[in-house]
């Protein structure tokens, strides 16, 4: 539980992380 726990921390800094470049990429497209 602990494992699953974290990795989905993990993704979700991730996903926060390249949020403002998918955002600019979406936005010069």
């Amino acid at each position: 539980k602990v494992m699953r726990g974290e990795r989905f921390e993990g993704k979700k800094a991730f996903l926060n992380q390249i949020e403002p470049f998918f955002n600019e990429f979406k936005n010069n497209f």
